[in-house]
């Protein structure tokens, strides 16, 4: 998974960051600003942890919704126990909270929360220019890997996403299997196989030796 910190303190930032990448969470950058969150949502991350109270009078539950609007899932960060706050910080529909002072469980379980709903899932959310677009996983022929990039082909469209196959792999179901360091297939979307290759409709896709065994099983 990936993801962004937004906190304007940047011991608390950077405390976040390295119980994060001991998570396996790629930490894509942090942020003290809402304008600079903004800007990283062409980034896909997975989810953003926003500070509620962030300095120079900005906002993070304006981020909240912002991210609402983009079906990106986030964490709040609070010390506020201002009533009003917290009704329209609830309002914006946080996936969970972590209050300050907090511990590395507190950040672990929230973390967990999300993915949770990413490995449950069943679509898969890729950010176009026309917005976020939900595919889903049924519809998904192959993900192929294409740089720092890897692209999600479907019968009608191809996408692109910052993500590694790994990344996918831990996040999809026992459907799809990688079958060679390009590729990871719908076995459900599969036609035909050869001892080297598998069809799906007319794309041939080559079997590695490393990855022939995940296929048999």
């Amino acid at each position: 998974m990936k993801g962004v910190i937004v906190e304007d303190e940047f011991l608390v930032a950077d405390h976040l960051r390295k119980i994060l990448v001991r998570q396996d969470v790629e930490v894509i950058d942090m942020v003290d600003n809402v304008q600079s969150a903004v800007d990283l949502i062409s980034r896909s991350p997975d989810f953003f942890l926003v500070d509620i109270r962030l300095s120079n009078n900005s906002n993070g539950i304006s981020l909240g919704e912002k991210l609402n609007k983009h079906r990106i899932p986030f964490i709040y960060i609070t010390a506020n126990n201002e009533i009003d706050v917290i009704k329209r910080a609830a309002s914006t529909k946080p996936q969970t909270y972590i209050t300050k002072p907090f511990n590395e469980r507190d950040v672990i379980a929230a973390v967990e929360v999300i993915r949770g709903q990413f490995s449950n899932s069943i679509f898969f959310n890729v950010l176009t220019p026309k917005g976020k677009v939900e595919i889903p996983l049924n519809d998904i022929l192959y993900f192929e890997a294409d740089g720092s990039y890897t692209k999600i082909v479907t019968a009608d469209q191809t996408y692109l996403k910052r993500v590694s196959l790994k990344e996918i792999l831990d996040n999809v179901t026992i459907d799809f299997i990688r079958i060679h360091r390009s590729y990871i297939v719908n076995v459900q979307q599969i036609t035909s196989r050869k001892a080297n290759s598998v069809f799906i409709g007319g794309t041939e896709l080559n079997i590695s030796r490393s990855y022939k065994k995940n296929l048999q099983d």
